[in-house]
């Protein structure tokens, strides 16, 4: 089995065990062969940690794992201190098992961390390096995956946290089930995860190597350009590192898709990595929608149009809302046919199963 393959099997198994959350695994995924940090912000319950878990459970390294509250100790993140090393004056920690140490970590309720660990966090996250009494180690660390229920400006001392939330590359909030046909799945299927092939770190390495040989067609580079150039103009304004960071985040994405090229629809994971307030996500994520794939984000809104016209129906009583909500239905599907693409394909399957589940209900319904 080739690494990419291991990929691709592993996202097909997480897609039919996670609801929704396909976007989710998809930039997990990417941040591994990137080899960047990706953080997951959203209420109780939303899968963020079973995410984040079976994805260091399919790598086959060094796993950490701690939830940080404020009372969290640095010891319990670092290691105790050494006093055989106290002894030789030398203020020195046993690192081993811990974050320092660990090629995969996943932290939760990142932002509730302490000031006495905040600023040693952020070395290791970001440049891999521990400084450890008198030695600087070299972290093995490939990906750290954070999770939180609210974004730092949300938080006390919530402005203090900038810096980390910073060295988390890409970013993205995950909200609740939304569709129909996903709450049917999670009340009613037996979800499981079906186990596939290990990922070792050599291979994210190769993996790491392979992608960034990947080049960038024309219409990429210009496409990235495009949307720098127009956060800018719409006040959002990406820092450097974060934008030569995500070249190679749009060349991972490239790799995953076995494409020989980076594409603009590539770019699409810009949406995850240009901003740093999230107010300004939303903004950034309809301008690379518009540039980067615009068919794509046309399936998006239409999809959503679908959905509040299919939550508005409620039990179906209301035999006259049933019928105009099919209609409505009806001619969204009618614009999908005609946009290209898997997603678009799938779009369709969707809003036609609730179009006739809504026109059964509506046959069900007493006529009053």
């Amino acid at each position: 089995m080739t690494i990419q393959s291991k990929f691709a099997a592993f996202r097909d198994s997480m897609a039919s065990w996670l609801i929704e959350r396909n976007d989710e695994i998809d930039i997990t995924l990417a941040a591994i062969v990137a080899k960047q940090n990706a953080l997951f912000v959203g209420p109780p319950g939303v899968a963020k940690s079973m995410l984040a878990e079976q994805i260091a459970s399919w790598i086959g390294g060094r796993f950490f794992n701690i939830q940080v509250n404020r009372f969290t100790a640095p010891e319990e993140l670092f290691g105790q201190l050494s006093v055989k090393s106290l002894k030789n004056d030398e203020f020195r920690r046993i690192i081993t098992g811990k974050l320092a140490d660990c090629e995969v970590a996943v932290i939760d309720e990142i932002f509730k961390a302490s000031s006495a660990i905040l600023n040693t966090m952020l070395r290791v996250l970001n440049e891999r390096r521990y400084q450890n009494g008198n030695e600087d180690v070299a972290c093995p660390l490939q990906l750290a995956i954070a999770a939180s229920n609210e974004w730092p400006g949300n938080q006390e001392g919530g402005k203090d946290l900038g810096a980390l939330f910073d060295r988390f590359l890409i970013r993205k909030e995950v909200k609740t089930i939304k569709t129909s046909a996903g709450l049917d799945r999670l009340l009613w299927s037996d979800l499981q995860f079906s186990p596939v092939d290990k990922l070792s770190i050599a291979e994210i390495d190769q993996a790491n190597k392979d992608a960034a040989k990947i080049p960038f067609a024309a219409e990429a580079k210009s496409a990235y350009e495009q949307i720098v150039k127009t956060c800018r103009a719409q006040g959002v304004f990406p820092g450097d590192r974060r934008l030569r960071a995500g070249v190679g985040v749009c060349r991972a994405v490239a790799w995953i898709a076995g494409n020989t090229e980076v594409t603009p629809e590539d770019c699409g994971i810009l949406a995850h990595i240009l901003w740093d307030d999230p107010q300004s996500a939303g903004i950034v994520a309809e301008i690379v929608g518009k540039i980067a794939n615009p068919s794509e984000m046309e399936v998006n809104t239409l999809l959503i149009e679908a959905n509040e016209i299919i939550n508005k129906v409620g039990n179906g009583e209301d035999v006259a809302a049933v019928v105009s909500a099919t209609k409505k239905l009806a001619a969204i599907t009618g614009k999908l046919k005609k946009l290209s693409g898997t997603k678009a394909d799938n779009a369709v399957t969707y809003v036609t199963d609730e179009t006739k589940k809504l026109r059964a209900m509506a046959l069900c319904s007493p006529v009053a």
